[in-house]
């Protein structure tokens, strides 16, 4: 039981995070598409809907309210990406903030509603597969984002990449799926202190508490998805 509540905070923690991240910066959370919900419309609702995440993760429990306003919030950034993508083509950075969005849309309505966890779980497998082509296809790119005093700095993408393939194709097996997701939510936690920490020392901006903040989420999501699984499997006869 005690794994919800961790699962929770997490990912309403990191999203609080990324919607002040966006009120400061007057811009809501990459990529949006309609430019009128920038400067301080953009202030406006990332301080709205942080300070809801904020308080719904400080109590644990959440209520419907708070957790539609963040589902909501979340569902808008996921249409802001695809509108994105039928405009302007195919766009990696737009097709992972795609996926980013549906997952924290798909854990916020899986929290709200208690429901079990099929939605998230195959986001979750699909965000991995997409997770995994992107270090290893644009691996000078990916490596460029580790700080420089890590050991083996360029081979780091084909390792990551090359585990979140095989965990995204793995955890499409429910029983997989208890097994890979807390191992992927660690190694997304073991980033911060490895990767977004040495980079926000070094540049203490909006943008890398954001990324920080994504990956706090998104281990958030897996932890929960593995807690719904493990209910779903003890209430099958």
């Amino acid at each position: 039981m005690a794994t919800r509540p961790i699962a929770q905070t997490l990912v309403l923690l990191g999203s609080a995070i990324i919607f002040a991240a966006a009120a400061l910066d007057g811009q809501l959370p990459q990529p949006w598409f309609v430019a009128a919900g920038n400067g301080v419309a953009a202030s406006v609702i990332g301080s709205a809907v942080a300070a809801a995440a904020a308080f719904a993760a400080c109590r644990v429990t959440m209520s419907a309210s708070l957790s539609w306003i963040i589902a909501a919030a979340w569902f808008a950034a996921t249409c802001a990406c695809a509108l994105g993508l039928l405009v302007s083509g195919p766009n990696v950075g737009v097709i992972v903030a795609l996926v980013e969005g549906a997952v924290l849309l798909a854990a916020c309505l899986t929290l709200a509603r208690r429901q079990t966890p099929t939605i998230l779980h195959y986001l979750l497998s699909a965000m991995l597969i997409v997770f995994g082509s992107v270090h290893i296809l644009w691996h000078d790119a990916i490596s460029q984002l580790l700080p420089e005093s890590m050991p083996f700095r360029s081979a780091w993408p084909w390792v990551t990449g090359s585990l979140q393939l095989a965990a995204g194709f793995a955890s499409i097996s429910v029983k997989l799926a208890r097994t890979v997701f807390p191992l992927v939510a660690a190694m997304f936690l073991a980033w911060i202190p490895l990767v977004h920490l040495p980079r926000i020392l070094a540049d203490p901006s909006t943008g890398e508490f954001g990324f920080a903040a994504m990956a706090v989420a998104l281990a958030g999501c897996l932890i929960l998805a593995v807690r719904r699984l493990d209910l779903r499997s003890q209430s099958t006869p």
